[in-house]
């Protein structure tokens, strides 16, 4: 079978890519708070479940919106090298929000499975895609304001 139609794994290695300089805060500390919440056995239930899901698929939704306004703004950018950098790493963590809120909220359901290893798994790797993807929303914000500051000022 050739599962490259749906390899989404370039996504999240470009995404790597970007943030290797702050590998820390992006992945090493969602993965410690992860830790730290299911060792205090603060688990997922199935009320925050029926609100993260609705939840991640808005937030998903937009996103895809987002990077489709990137694309036309990209294409508006003239040949400027780092402006083109800077719409392509956007792009990129705009991409890696839509893969890592998917994955979250597979992984939100698997919270509610009756096996106890299996839901601390996926409680532990729910609280690690949230804490992951919260970060990269803040990261993302700031590069799109970045762009569309320098837009409006272009405009000016």
């Amino acid at each position: 079978m050739n599962f490259e139609r749906i390899n989404v794994f370039f996504i999240v290695k470009d995404h790597l890519r970007n943030v290797r300089d702050s590998l820390w805060l992006f992945l090493f500390f969602p993965l410690l708070v992860s830790i730290g919440i299911c060792s205090l056995e603060i688990f997922i239930d199935s009320s925050v479940v029926s609100i993260l899901i609705p939840s991640l698929s808005i937030f998903i939704a937009l996103f895809v919106n987002v990077n489709i306004l990137l694309i036309d703004m990209k294409k508006r950018a003239g040949s400027n090298p780092d402006r083109i950098t800077a719409f392509e790493e956007t792009q990129i963590t705009i991409s890696f929000l839509i893969v890592t809120g998917f994955f979250a909220i597979i992984s939100a359901y698997g919270c509610l499975c009756n096996n106890s290893y299996l839901s601390l798994l996926f409680n532990f790797l729910t609280y690690f895609l949230l804490g992951v993807f919260f970060l990269t929303v803040l990261m993302a914000i700031k590069n799109v304001h970045v762009l569309f500051d320098d837009d409006l000022t272009r405009a000016n």
